[in-house]
């Protein structure tokens, strides 16, 4: 997930582009020191699939959620985030040899139809805006990176300290996200804007405790594939993000949250079948 940085009249203090290479910046700069200590194993057959992690797990979706939360609320972006596991399984199948049984097929249609739905529908009707829809499919876009690059961890990183994965994908990924940095508004902001240092302190807070340090955790709980993994990630994101949407007086819809709940039941259909299947195999 991303977040929103705003000013005293409620609009958006750092460009999306600027929000999003930022954040890639601050939480590389937060773990450089451990990415320091490791720069040998870029240098080996782990390049490849950390930079996979870094790209594709911190890079493109901090710009693809910085950019959807402009028209996209809070809720729904975490309601659709929970996709993540299903373009896992699929991703999982597509490219390492992951194999499906029929209630994960069932699970991954569920999960899908339930996005389709929550895309498309809004409080009070149907949502036909292509402009909105663009947005949604950033986000469903980021969540796809998300998927390859969990796989990734799973099947090319499980003997790599979590936080090696984390501080050298971050490293990988805060270059191109400098170099975004340079062209956004984001030296105009902090110079002239009264509020620029005091949004630039906060975006580091939750650079280093939302990115940098969760990664770490988020990288850890992927390569144990627990049950406290599944249940954090998968039922507890949405859960909180409709909180706080609620909180800053976002509205929804008994059918949005229908849908969302459709997409939750695709995902548990998911992980219970290969649950069982992991049981029966052991």
């Amino acid at each position: 997930m991303s977040f929103v940085l705003t000013d005293s009249k409620g609009e958006a203090l750092y460009s999306p582009l600027a929000l999003g290479s930022l954040r890639l910046v601050l939480a590389g700069l937060v773990l450089l020191p451990v990415a320091i200590r490791h720069f040998s194993k870029l240098r080996s057959a782990l390049f490849l699939p950390i930079a996979i992690v870094g790209i594709f797990g911190n890079g493109i979706p901090a710009f693809l959620f910085a950019i959807s939360l402009k028209e996209i609320d809070t809720g729904l972006a975490g309601i659709l985030n929970s996709l993540v596991p299903l373009f896992t399984v699929i991703t999982g199948m597509l490219l390492f040899g992951l194999k499906l049984n029929k209630k994960a097929l069932i699970g991954v249609f569920i999960g899908f139809v339930g996005a389709v739905g929550l895309v498309f529908v809004k409080t009070g009707g149907v949502n036909t805006s292509s402009v909105y829809l663009g947005y949604a499919g950033l986000i469903v876009i980021a969540t796809i990176c998300y998927s390859l690059s969990v796989n990734t961890i799973q099947n090319k990183l499980s003997q790599t300290d979590a936080i090696v994965i984390a501080s050298l994908g971050l490293f990988i990924a805060a270059i191109p996200g400098g170099i975004v940095l340079c062209f956004t508004d984001f030296k105009d902001v902090l110079l002239n804007n009264e509020e620029g240092v005091n949004g630039l302190g906060y975006c580091l807070v939750l650079s280093a405790v939302g990115t940098a340090f969760a990664l770490v955790l988020f990288n850890k709980l992927v390569q144990d594939s627990s049950a406290v993994f599944a249940s954090l990630v998968t039922y507890l994101i949405p859960v909180v993000a409709v909180m706080w949407g609620v909180y800053f007086g976002e509205e929804y819809s008994l059918i949005q949250l229908a849908f969302g709940g459709i997409i939750l039941l695709g995902v548990y259909l998911v992980k219970l079948s290969r649950s069982r299947s992991m049981s029966s195999s052991a």
